[in-house]
């Protein structure tokens, strides 16, 4: 089963699962996800640029990263469809420029270690 987390709460009942998209790249590029969101009545969450997005199919991430966007686009009466943008993560950590030599050590050590003096 799909699921769509939004700072921290799961959201999946308010997605539009036709819309849903995620968009893997192979290249330097970050990876992007677009849904949207069914806003109407009594339903009015919406969520801000710059919250957290995790999608998950059962117990294994698809998709994590940041709302980058948010177009509002009004249907019928009451229904507003929000139609969200996120990027992956490589998007926050391409904000950085870590100089350190390190040598004889995995990658997972290495990239352990850029993490925690750049960017935390």
């Amino acid at each position: 089963m799909i699921t769509v987390t939004i700072a921290g709460v799961d959201k999946s009942s308010s997605i539009d699962w036709e819309d849903l998209a995620v968009e893997q790249q192979l290249t330097s590029q970050v990876d992007t996800a677009t849904f949207s969101i069914k806003k109407y009545g009594t339903k009015n969450y919406a969520p801000v640029i710059g919250d957290s997005v995790l999608i998950s199919d059962g117990a294994t991430d698809i998709f994590g990263g940041s709302i980058v966007r948010i177009d509002n686009n009004i249907k019928a009466g009451t229904l507003t469809m929000l139609k969200i943008t996120a990027v992956s993560h490589e998007r926050t950590l391409d904000r950085f420029l870590a100089v350190r030599e390190i040598t004889s050590k995995t990658a997972r050590y290495i990239l352990n270690t850029i993490v925690d003096e750049f960017v935390n």
